[in-house]
């Protein structure tokens, strides 16, 4: 059966051929390219499914559009064969940036094979070729060539190989420096897990790994895992980012775990090693158990307990076993406006090596009375402003008798802490999703030695079309403690226009253990959040300067050292259409030397 349908309109003939057989008409309507095209003039040959067109022509196949003043079309076994020569453009726009001048070409559904291809950039001859092959993301084919200069290491160029897996792929990619050394890595993306290795060695080795992922068989039961690992003597001063080089430890964590509701039961693998350690270098790393029971009691009131035990082997130490416990009662009535929440807590964690035994326990009683006040905004009412003064108090008592290598739960003895304050909430109705959180209090802890300390606390979290914020932060103002904790970062401006964005961290002085209950509950991890004291700041801009270039610099500053810990930028240029990008990037990060840069250039057909 042939069918072929004829539009007359201005001189020219639209047509939209479609070639099939009965016995096959079903196979091959999914596998042929729809063809449409326009001209001044046509011939066909209906025995050979052949179209010889001139005048003015345009044609669509697919994803590709083709223009010639001359031009034969051929469907055969689901591909369409083209006779030139013609201009062959990767989108629909009228003045496509990047285009092919051809003589021949084989278009289908998810390829387009030319011949004698001319690359032409705004209509300039730039690059000849023999043949160029162009695949689809679900086949395979070969990467985007890489060019980039990486500082002191050189000039670098590579490319690779894309491998489709179900709705991901594989990508693998090879390269080498123009100094004598090489990189290999692979990226491996699913619906739920993304891989990445990386092995880079010029004069030393640096190993990277990136692996994240979960599993769930059925409603019960889950499986996940995490990776992130930089090795080797190359690590730290090999083409990493500032973020990826500034974290201090490398982590693997692998669990499994099933839950009906009320009980939960999970077994992980865990593993530790210093970020940067020598490739075979030894890990703590050990297996771990955790059993959870969670009950409601009656409508305002709930009991959880919970319990766990690890093993971590140290290579340069004997083996040491953890068995941990937690269990927590809280209950919530309401009179009126005010709200009373109480709960009592109490966390224990016993450790054994073969040289000694300890443990680590405390328990507390905390009360909270709040009374949350609500107005709405706008007419009509699009938002609501959420304001909560609340008083809190948290009295208990604690005991460490452990090896240095677990923390305490809280200093030793009794422990009292006491503190007012505010929280204010603007988001949309009905508490969806929160525009602008934040929280300030502050109070005062005492650890039944005679030792008390003023303290304030504040929290800020907040995302929006034209901002975004996060932070905080710890104060003491006592004598003897002087000293604040600040983690905070700002953005003003939508990513996609004019931004501005500013972050600091830092620790001055002897903030107490204790402060960081006030700042972050009971369950608060006692470890410290920073290893001593010290300030950096960073900021980041970003500019539209018209609608197809863009611009955006990144800094980080160690004000404490007097250090330029990292400094970035780059140009990028997206046609309207969206039919081509290209990006231009330079930055400098502290442990390289010299500058590093690269040049991408990418069609989006």
């Amino acid at each position: 059966m042939r069918a072929i349908r004829w539009f007359r309109g201005g001189g020219s003939a639209v047509v939209a051929l479609s070639v099939t057989t009965a016995a096959h008409a079903a196979a091959t309507d999914s596998e042929t390219p729809r063809v449409e095209f326009s001209a001044q003039r046509l011939e066909l040959d209906p025995s050979l499914a052949t179209l010889r067109l001139s005048g003015n022509v345009r044609v669509s196949v697919e994803r590709y559009r083709l223009s010639s003043d001359h031009l034969t079309l051929r469907t055969e076994h689901g591909t369409v064969r083209v006779g030139g020569p013609a201009e062959l453009a990767f989108c629909g726009c009228p003045s496509p940036p990047v285009t092919l001048r051809f003589d021949g070409a084989r278009l289908t559904k998810t390829d387009a094979i030319v011949e004698n291809p001319t690359v032409r950039a705004f209509g300039v001859p730039v690059l000849w070729l023999p043949w160029l092959w162009f695949r689809a993301p679900s086949e395979w084919g070969l990467l985007p060539f890489e060019l980039a200069y990486r500082g002191d290491d050189g000039l670098f160029v590579g490319s690779g190989v894309h491998a489709p897996l179900g709705r991901g792929g594989l990508d693998v990619s090879g390269g080498g420096y123009v100094e004598g050394g090489a990189e290999v890595s692979a990226r491996l993306t699913t619906d739920r897990t993304s891989s990445f290795v990386k092995w880079d060695h010029l004069h030393d080795t640096a190993l990277s790994v990136d692996l994240r992922g979960a599993a769930s068989p059925d409603g019960w039961a889950s499986l996940a895992w995490s990776a992130d690992a930089l090795r080797g003597p190359r690590a730290l001063r090999g083409p990493s980012l500032l973020e990826e080089v500034a974290l201090r430890q490398d982590r693997a964590r692998g669990a499994a775990g099933f839950s009906d509701g009320v009980a939960t039961v999970g077994i992980s693998v865990e593993a530790d090693a210093p970020r940067g350690a020598a490739l075979t270098s030894s890990a703590v790393v050990g297996p771990a158990l955790y059993v959870g029971f969670g009950v409601p009691l009656g409508a305002n009131a709930t009991a959880n307990i919970d319990v766990g035990a690890a093993t971590w082997a140290r290579p340069d130490a004997a083996s040491l076993t953890l068995l941990s416990s937690r269990a927590e009662l809280r209950g919530t009535t309401h009179a009126g406006p005010v709200v009373l929440d109480v709960s009592g807590r109490t966390r224990a964690l016993s450790t054994f090596d073969e040289n000694a035994a300890g443990y680590s326990a405390a328990t507390a009683l905390t009360a909270e009375l709040s009374a949350p006040f609500v107005k709405e905004l706008g007419t009509p009412s699009l938002l609501e402003h959420w304001v909560t003064p609340f008083v809190v108090a948290t009295a208990g008592g604690s005991e460490t008798r452990a090896p240095s290598v677990v923390p305490a739960v809280a200093p030793d003895g009794a422990f009292l802490l006491a503190a007012a304050g505010v929280r204010s909430t603007v988001g949309e109705r009905a508490g969806k999703r929160a525009a602008v959180s934040a929280t300030l209090r502050a109070g005062y802890a005492n650890d039944g030695r005679g030792r008390g300390v003023p303290l304030a606390t504040w929290r800020v979290t907040g995302q929006a079309p034209a901002f975004a914020v996060r932070g905080e932060g710890v104060s003491s103002w006592s004598t003897g403690d002087r000293g604040s904790v600040v983690l905070s970062a700002l953005r003003l401006g939508p990513e996609s226009g004019v931004f501005v964005e500013g972050r600091a961290e830092g620790m001055s002085g002897e903030v107490p253990l204790l402060a960081r209950v006030l700042a972050s509950g009971f369950d608060a991890p006692w470890a410290p959040w920073l290893t001593g004291a010290g300030w950096t700041a960073g900021g980041r801009v970003g500019v539209p300067w018209t609608r197809a270039v863009s611009s955006d610099a990144d800094a980080d500053y160690d004000f404490t050292n007097h250090v330029l810990l990292g400094v970035r930028g780059g140009v990028t240029y997206r046609h309207p259409c969206g039919c081509l990008s290209a990006t231009a990037w330079a930055g400098h990060r502290t442990a390289r030397v010299g500058a590093d840069g690269f040049l991408t250039v990418s069609l989006s057909p």
